[in-house]
């Protein structure tokens, strides 16, 4: 999910990675929890409790509605329908908050993503980084070796 928010800061887009409910039988809350922290430490995110991390330039724009985000220490990035209005906001430099919530989401009505929000951030599952697009024919940093076994 993705939208831009207007804050105190001024506009911010928000990039939100969460898992659906389990869709099959090895699925569970469990292993979706550990799926996502894992993701959430190759993304070097902090909870939102913390100061959120600035994870440097994580995100590519490709064309007018698709992001793709570094995950360090993958040979992929991961690509997230994002619509127009959104990567025409970060393509220039606008500042991106990637929001990772540990708990599965199933309904991705607006009220549905308040509530989760708000019950990730008094619970501390939510985790968070802030990014920006990377500029047109610019090279990723190398790999680093990733946290993921």
């Amino acid at each position: 999910m993705a939208w831009i928010d207007v804050t105190v800061n001024g506009p911010l887009a928000f990039l939100m990675l969460v898992h659906p409910p389990a869709r099959r039988q090895d699925e569970t809350a469990e292993t979706i929890e550990a799926d996502m922290r894992g993701l959430a430490d190759a993304l070097d995110l902090a909870p939102a409790s913390a100061k959120i991390p600035d994870l440097g330039s994580r995100l590519r724009i490709r064309g007018r509605g698709t992001a793709l985000l570094d995950v360090r220490g993958c040979d992929f990035m991961l690509k997230a329908p994002v619509g127009p209005l959104w990567c025409a906001f970060v393509a220039p430099g606008g500042p991106v908050v990637i929001a990772l919530g540990l708990d599965p989401l199933g309904n991705g009505t607006e009220q549905a993503v308040e509530a989760y929000l708000a019950a990730g951030t008094r619970a501390d599952r939510l985790l968070l980084g802030a990014t920006h697009a990377r500029p047109p024919g610019t090279r990723p940093p190398p790999l680093r070796r990733s946290r993921l076994r």
